[in-house]
């Protein structure tokens, strides 16, 4: 979405209750007044691993933390976390708790059913097309990396 529709939007809005979005485009409305954080109460960071081992991205983030309140929560989520990334984590938040989940099992639902196939890029769209015709489901979720690839 071109950053002028996303300012047109804040115009509109009194306040946002919620903000989604990369941090190089928060960062960008934030910088030029467009977004204002000074009422922010929690600050989330999905996928964190990735923002914060990149230093231009991680560089970002400290930008638009530093914009929002001293006292707020600040939760961070991810699947994959170096000790060195958990380190850089911490710098963001006072007395955190860590919650880590070693199980694979506790991640599970119950009646829900996962398959992954390992193949060459070429093969991935016949593959997922057979795969939904052959199978019966209610609903399915496929998990892709861009939103080019969506």
């Amino acid at each position: 979405m071109p950053v002028n529709e996303h300012v047109t939007l804040l115009k509109g809005l009194k306040k946002p209750h919620i903000i989604v979005g990369t941090p190089g485009r928060v960062l960008a409305l934030v910088k030029k007044g467009d977004l204002d954080l000074s009422s922010l109460r929690m600050f989330v960071l999905d996928e964190c691993d990735k923002m914060l081992e990149e230093t231009d991205m991680r560089g970002d983030v400290q930008s638009i933390f530093k914009a929002t309140p001293p006292k707020k929560q600040v939760m961070m989520f991810s699947a994959t976390m170096t000790d060195e990334v958990k380190q850089i984590c911490r710098k963001f938040m006072r007395d955190h708790h860590e919650i880590f989940i070693d199980n694979q099992s506790k991640l599970t639902l119950h009646g829900l059913k996962q398959y992954f196939i390992k193949l060459d890029e070429k093969e991935k769209i016949k593959k997922l097309t057979d795969l939904l015709d052959s199978l019966q489901f209610n609903q399915v979720i496929v998990f892709v990396e861009s939103v080019e690839r969506a």
